[in-house]
């Protein structure tokens, strides 16, 4: 599925794409670039390198408009990377002027992380497979089936925390669509993958900041809801390196694998060639094609903050939602005593 191209107005051949592809997915046809299609893995590394921004992506904005006419019960399921690239003082500010474009309820992906820890868990016991692979980057994962099929079966066979997060919203919560709002492109891919159904459309947090400044809507200035302070515990650490062992550690009992976290594509690509060539043994890998983890997303937008300050701010987020939560839990206990 194609997500990706450029447009050829604006493709000055300075070939910089062509150079840096980590798959060489794309070629020059009539002094132009073009990306193919069955080669490509979504990751992004064209769009954020290419100097004339000559770059289009398939949008699913117009298409969650539509729906939003349509019917009034869509909720998002947003990545938990959104505060590492949104300034807001306080989450709800986010929910508010998400629902001020249309959408019902906003919930944080990282409720579908600590969805499928279990399942996680269960082939971190198996031990019948000595090596395994994270599946929740997408573009990881089209790497391997790609380009390593011999190590398809190091995939742990477990959907991505967005597409447990969708089934879990139509199924348990009763809603009739699920917009993804994360800093990933190959999740544009992924909601088509076989199997899929829990996420209807995915949009870019470049997409969302394009479409709050097309309504004049700005987050930080949003009212504060204290009582709005959403989902949080480890599985909030996600977009982060080591976010997906941080959520299944505790539900450890015998730690016999040894943990590796990789990012980066080219990073990716010399572990996995080590991989190969029988290298280790009782492993799990976290690989995420994006150097730094989802906070560092080729869609996240022309942010000034960099990545590390990104980081930093996912944390901060992390221990003011844990504060928040803490102090609601003891605000009902105060009031039943």
């Amino acid at each position: 599925m194609e997500v990706i191209n450029f447009a050829s107005a604006n493709c000055k051949n300075c070939y910089k794409c062509l150079r840096t592809c980590p798959v060489k997915a794309i070629r020059m046809e009539n002094d132009q670039a073009q990306i193919v299609d069955e080669r490509c893995i979504t990751c992004g590394t064209c769009l954020t390198i290419c100097p004339q921004n000559a770059k289009t992506i398939k949008s699913d904005v117009q298409r969650v408009k539509e729906l939003l006419k349509r019917d009034k019960d869509i909720a998002v399921s947003l990545a938990p990377s959104f505060a590492g690239v949104f300034p807001f003082k306080h989450y709800s500010q986010i929910v508010s002027a998400l629902k001020r474009l249309g959408f019902s309820n906003v919930y944080q992906t990282s409720v579908g992380a600590r969805l499928i820890a279990s399942d996680y868990l269960k082939h971190y016991n198996d031990k019948s497979k000595p090596n395994l692979i994270t599946t929740a980057c997408p573009a990881i994962n089209y790497l391997v089936q790609k380009y390593y099929p011999e190590l398809v079966d190091c995939l742990v066979p477990v959907v991505s925390p967005m597409e447990a997060h969708g089934r879990y919203l139509k199924k348990i919560k009763g809603h009739k669509e699920v917009a993804f709002i994360g800093p990933c492109l190959a999740k544009k891919v992924e909601i088509h993958d076989s199997g899929n159904y829990g996420i209807d459309a995915a949009l870019t947090f470049e997409e969302l900041l394009a479409w709050w400044k097309e309504e004049g809507i700005d987050p930080i200035l949003e009212p504060v809801n204290e009582d709005e302070n959403g989902f949080c515990d480890d599985a909030n650490f996600y977009p982060i390196p080591g976010g997906s062992y941080k959520t299944i550690e505790p539900l450890i009992e015998d730690p016999w694998r040894e943990f590796i976290e990789v990012s980066g594509k080219e990073n990716c690509m010399l572990m996995l060639d080590e991989l190969r060539k029988g290298e280790f043994h009782r492993t799990w890998i976290e690989m995420n094609a994006c150097e730094g983890g989802c906070v560092n997303g080729p869609a996240i937008g022309g942010i000034e903050r960099g990545l590390f300050k990104r980081i930093k701010c996912v944390k901060i987020q992390i221990s003011l939602m844990n504060y928040s939560n803490y102090a609601d839990k003891a605000k009902k206990a105060k009031r039943i005593r």
